[in-house]
Protein backbone atom coordinates (compact mmCIF):
# COMPACT_ATOMS: atom_id res chain seq x y z
CA UNK A 1 0.00 0.00 0.00
CA UNK A 2 1.44 3.51 -0.52
CA UNK A 3 1.80 5.82 1.81
CA UNK A 4 0.43 9.51 1.92
CA UNK A 5 2.23 12.26 1.60
CA UNK A 6 1.87 15.60 3.07
CA UNK A 7 1.48 18.13 0.21
CA UNK A 8 2.92 22.04 1.27
CA UNK A 9 0.36 24.41 0.40
CA UNK A 10 1.61 27.50 -0.32
CA UNK A 11 -1.00 30.28 1.63
CA UNK A 12 -0.96 33.73 0.11
CA UNK A 13 -2.44 36.50 2.40
CA UNK A 14 -5.55 37.57 0.84
CA UNK A 15 -7.18 41.08 1.69
CA UNK A 16 -10.13 43.08 0.24
CA UNK A 17 -10.27 46.20 0.29
CA UNK A 18 -13.61 48.09 0.49
CA UNK A 19 -14.25 51.02 -0.93
CA UNK A 20 -16.81 54.10 -0.93
CA UNK A 21 -15.97 56.02 -4.38
CA UNK A 22 -14.46 55.94 -7.69
CA UNK A 23 -11.19 57.94 -6.44
CA UNK A 24 -10.18 55.26 -4.21
CA UNK A 25 -10.33 52.34 -7.31
CA UNK A 26 -8.38 55.21 -9.23
CA UNK A 27 -5.89 55.38 -6.49
CA UNK A 28 -5.47 51.72 -6.07
CA UNK A 29 -4.91 50.74 -9.75
CA UNK A 30 -2.37 53.27 -10.04
CA UNK A 31 -0.50 51.43 -7.08
CA UNK A 32 -0.62 48.06 -8.77
CA UNK A 33 0.32 50.20 -11.77
CA UNK A 34 3.41 51.64 -10.67
CA UNK A 35 4.16 48.92 -8.13
CA UNK A 36 4.46 46.26 -10.27
CA UNK A 37 6.01 43.69 -7.59
CA UNK A 38 3.31 43.56 -5.33
CA UNK A 39 0.78 41.06 -5.57
CA UNK A 40 -2.44 43.01 -5.56
CA UNK A 41 -5.75 41.96 -7.43
CA UNK A 42 -7.97 45.37 -8.07
CA UNK A 43 -11.59 44.71 -8.30
CA UNK A 44 -13.55 47.63 -8.74
CA UNK A 45 -16.61 46.98 -6.54
CA UNK A 46 -17.84 49.74 -5.27
CA UNK A 47 -20.73 49.28 -2.37
CA UNK A 48 -21.73 52.67 -2.01
CA UNK A 49 -21.07 56.18 -2.50
CA UNK A 50 -19.09 58.23 -0.11
CA UNK A 51 -19.70 61.93 0.64
CA UNK A 52 -17.18 63.47 -2.09
CA UNK A 53 -16.08 65.64 1.41
CA UNK A 54 -14.75 61.98 2.58
CA UNK A 55 -13.72 61.04 -0.52
CA UNK A 56 -11.05 64.76 -0.34
CA UNK A 57 -10.24 64.06 3.25
CA UNK A 58 -8.24 60.37 2.16
CA UNK A 59 -6.07 62.46 -0.01
CA UNK A 60 -5.58 65.55 2.46
CA UNK A 61 -4.25 62.55 4.96
CA UNK A 62 -1.37 62.53 2.83
CA UNK A 63 -0.61 66.50 3.28
CA UNK A 64 -1.93 67.11 6.85
CA UNK A 65 -3.56 65.42 9.80
CA UNK A 66 -7.08 66.62 9.87
CA UNK A 67 -10.25 64.74 10.79
CA UNK A 68 -12.50 67.96 9.81
CA UNK A 69 -16.02 67.36 8.78
CA UNK A 70 -16.51 69.41 5.40
CA UNK A 71 -20.11 70.36 4.91
CA UNK A 72 -19.28 71.09 1.26
CA UNK A 73 -17.54 69.24 -1.22
CA UNK A 74 -16.05 72.77 -2.09
CA UNK A 75 -14.65 73.27 1.17
CA UNK A 76 -12.69 70.31 0.94
CA UNK A 77 -11.56 70.93 -2.66
CA UNK A 78 -10.29 74.20 -1.49
CA UNK A 79 -8.67 72.37 1.42
CA UNK A 80 -6.47 69.99 -0.88
CA UNK A 81 -6.18 72.86 -3.92
CA UNK A 82 -3.58 73.72 -0.94
CA UNK A 83 -1.06 71.15 -1.48
CA UNK A 84 -2.32 70.09 -5.12
CA UNK A 85 -2.89 73.73 -7.32
CA UNK A 86 -4.27 71.65 -10.14
CA UNK A 87 -6.18 68.72 -8.66
CA UNK A 88 -9.08 67.81 -10.62
CA UNK A 89 -11.40 64.66 -9.25
CA UNK A 90 -11.49 63.06 -12.66
CA UNK A 91 -10.22 59.59 -13.54
CA UNK A 92 -8.20 61.47 -16.18
CA UNK A 93 -6.65 63.33 -13.56
CA UNK A 94 -6.18 60.17 -11.33
CA UNK A 95 -4.98 57.63 -13.75
CA UNK A 96 -2.46 60.08 -16.08
CA UNK A 97 0.45 58.35 -17.83
CA UNK A 98 3.66 59.31 -15.40
CA UNK A 99 2.14 61.71 -13.43
CA UNK A 100 -0.60 59.66 -11.59
CA UNK A 101 -2.08 60.14 -7.94
CA UNK A 102 -0.17 57.76 -6.42
CA UNK A 103 3.18 59.02 -8.38
CA UNK A 104 1.92 62.28 -7.28
CA UNK A 105 1.33 61.44 -3.91
CA UNK A 106 3.96 58.31 -3.26
CA UNK A 107 6.87 60.79 -1.17
CA UNK A 108 3.66 61.31 1.39
CA UNK A 109 3.14 57.98 1.98
CA UNK A 110 4.57 57.75 5.20
CA UNK A 111 3.12 61.25 6.28
CA UNK A 112 -0.40 59.35 4.94
CA UNK A 113 -0.02 56.31 7.02
CA UNK A 114 0.86 58.29 10.33
CA UNK A 115 -1.72 60.83 10.26
CA UNK A 116 -4.21 57.89 9.38
CA UNK A 117 -3.18 56.76 12.21
CA UNK A 118 -3.32 58.81 14.32
CA UNK A 119 -7.23 59.29 13.52
CA UNK A 120 -7.76 56.21 15.39
CA UNK A 121 -9.94 53.28 14.49
CA UNK A 122 -13.77 53.19 13.79
CA UNK A 123 -15.86 53.48 16.53
CA UNK A 124 -19.87 52.51 16.87
CA UNK A 125 -20.46 55.57 18.70
CA UNK A 126 -19.13 57.92 16.36
CA UNK A 127 -19.48 56.51 13.12
CA UNK A 128 -19.48 59.93 11.28
CA UNK A 129 -15.69 60.32 12.74
CA UNK A 130 -13.27 60.38 10.01
CA UNK A 131 -10.57 56.93 9.92
CA UNK A 132 -8.78 55.43 7.58
CA UNK A 133 -7.69 51.88 7.91
CA UNK A 134 -5.12 51.91 4.88
CA UNK A 135 -2.57 51.63 7.11
CA UNK A 136 -3.44 47.69 7.93
CA UNK A 137 -3.41 47.24 4.01
CA UNK A 138 0.69 48.88 3.51
CA UNK A 139 1.69 47.06 6.88
CA UNK A 140 0.55 43.63 6.49
CA UNK A 141 1.24 43.47 2.92
CA UNK A 142 5.14 44.52 4.23
CA UNK A 143 4.64 47.15 1.69
CA UNK A 144 7.08 49.18 3.57
CA UNK A 145 10.21 49.68 1.44
CA UNK A 146 7.22 51.68 -0.87
CA UNK A 147 6.98 54.85 1.96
Amino acid sequence: MRQKRAIAIKARKTFAVVVDGDTEVWYLQMLKRNERSINVNIEPKIPQRKRLSEQFEMILLHFERTSKYFSSCEGAEKQLKKHLKDYKKTQKYYTKQNNDIYLQLKSKLATAINNAKQLGCFNPDTPQSAISEMPLFFEANKLEQLF
